[in-house]
């Protein structure tokens, strides 16, 4: 896939306000019935990686993974 062509993964258009319950996601399960989970979606195309201003790379994109990620365990920390 080319770069551009994975600015069209970089979505959540279509996704479901509730995802299906299975693993460790599973509520009636006992082994994790009891466990903190959190489900945090990936669309940002970045790997989770990325603090950057710049976008010049062969895509023009912004790559803002980390951020991202600061930003969720902060809500993480303060809920």
């Amino acid at each position: 896939m080319t770069c551009a062509g994975r600015g069209s993964l970089a979505t959540s258009t279509g996704w479901t306000d509730q995802r299906a319950e299975y693993g460790i996601f599973d509520s009636k399960d006992p082994r994790f019935a009891q466990m903190n989970k959190v489900y945090i979606p990936y669309c940002s195309s970045d790997g989770y990686t990325g603090s950057s201003d710049d976008n010049n790379n062969e895509c023009g994109y912004y790559f803002r993974g980390h951020d991202i990620v600061q930003s969720i365990v902060s809500e993480l920390v303060l809920t």
